[in-house]
């Protein structure tokens, strides 16, 4: 485990060896999805989306949409006259903009589904199940806090991790 992709379905049955009880796809995929969300701005999913606009007219912004991370005009300057309302933007002058964004990473739903994140993430997604399962029965229990710790543990190292192979650079010999 750790950097081997894995399915809905794998990481229902690390869940279900650490929690003791059978844990469902459904169970498992609406919890993934709920931690893929909570983490989609620690894992920087950014994507663009690019509006010829009117002045103070309101534009929809893509499905994915989550947040604004910067606007620019597209000569790539940066643009700042803009008002951004749920998942929706307005630029107070006529040009063309690219909005890059946060996205919401892809929804699991299926067994065989693989969650929108690095890999080295999977196992911890096993740690919230339970600590969701947990919840529903007893929400300020010491082991359903303990659970979430764990978690927390595990994606904190998985991301510090994901931030060290980030700044890794390839170094040739000099001749």
């Amino acid at each position: 485990m750790g950097d081997l992709p894995m399915t809905v379905s794998e990481i229902a049955g690390l869940a279900s060896s650490i929690y003791g009880y059978p844990v469902t796809i459904a169970d498992a995929a609406t919890f993934i999805n709920d931690a893929l969300i909570e983490l989609a701005y620690n894992l920087n999913n950014k994507s663009t989306y690019t509006i010829q606009a009117e002045g103070n007219t309101w534009y929809t912004l893509p499905q994915d949409f989550l947040k604004v991370d910067y606007v620019e005009t597209d000569t790539g300057a940066p643009y700042r006259h803009w008002r951004a309302d749920g998942n929706q933007i307005k630029f107070y002058h006529a040009g063309t903009y690219v909005v890059h964004y946060y996205r919401m990473p892809k929804q699991v739903s299926v067994a065989n589904d693989v969650p929108d994140c690095p890999a080295i993430l999977h196992p911890a997604f096993a740690y919230y199940i339970v600590y969701r399962l947990e919840a529903k029965d007893a929400p300020a229990d010491n082991e359903t806090v303990a659970w979430l710790g764990e978690y927390q543990r595990r994606v904190a190292a998985a991301l510090s991790q994901i931030q060290k192979r980030s700044r890794f650079v390839k170094a040739l010999p000099w001749r």
